[in-house]
């Protein structure tokens, strides 16, 4: 049987379809990137990172919207964690 990759948002969890305009976020050497999803990319990205064992943060956002939330967080914290609540 197939393998059937499901990507989901990692700001708001929603699942990719066929024609959503996502895009692969990640921090390399300190430099935020930000480029269109490409399952092939995507793959290829995620078997470079495990291979050097890398450390460098990788997030796929569902939109422009997201990506520019995961870019302000990393501005802000270095990080794509969403920021803690205090209680």
């Amino acid at each position: 049987m197939p393998e059937l990759n499901t990507f989901t948002c990692d700001v708001c969890g929603a699942r990719k379809r066929e024609v959503n305009h996502w895009w692969i976020v990640s921090i390399e050497m300190g430099v935020f990137l930000c480029r269109e999803f490409d399952e092939v990319d995507w793959r290829n990205l995620n078997a470079e990172l495990k291979r050097h064992q890398s450390t460098h943060a990788v997030a796929v956002a569902c939109g422009e919207e997201h990506a520019q939330m995961l870019f302000d967080r990393w501005l802000h914290t270095r990080t794509f964690d969403a920021p803690r609540r205090e209680s």
